[in-house]
């Protein structure tokens, strides 16, 4: 799912990638997202970072990450690289309709995954007919 095709559909229609900037941002991470019945799911791919190298912060309705890709000691003098190295950052707009106090964020085999969970007024549900 590519996440332009969903601009204006999410977080209150403001899906708004890197707004502000973290100094001298060199890369973006690539950025997947999913929904279900109960939460987005936030995808974001940074191969070759360590956890400790990654921060993710909420303030004021915006979801914060970013941090640093560390190029590895003891490699040989670079001839041609296509890898990135340096600081990266994301931001995005969280709407009103997200549970910030209960996002959830998990880092496995360079992946970061951040789980916004949905409030319970904006969530679907059925009613029943008397």
């Amino acid at each position: 799912m590519w996440l332009t095709r969903h601009n204006r559909n999410l977080f209150d229609d403001e899906w708004l990638n890197d707004p502000i900037r973290h100094g001298h941002c060199c890369f973006q991470p690539r950025a997947d997202l999913e929904k279900n019945e109960n939460d987005y799911r936030l995808y974001l791919e940074l191969p070759g970072v360590i956890k400790n190298a990654v921060q993710v912060e909420v303030e004021s309705g915006w979801l914060k990450i970013h941090g640093e890709k560390k190029r590895p000691e003891g490699e040989l003098e670079e001839i041609s690289s296509e890898r990135y190295f340096g600081k990266f950052a994301r931001t995005f707009r969280l709407g009103q309709g997200i549970d910030s106090d209960n996002i959830q964020v998990n880092f496995e085999n360079g992946v970061l995954q951040v789980v916004l969970p949905r409030r319970d007024e904006v969530r679907k549900r059925q009613i029943n007919i008397n």
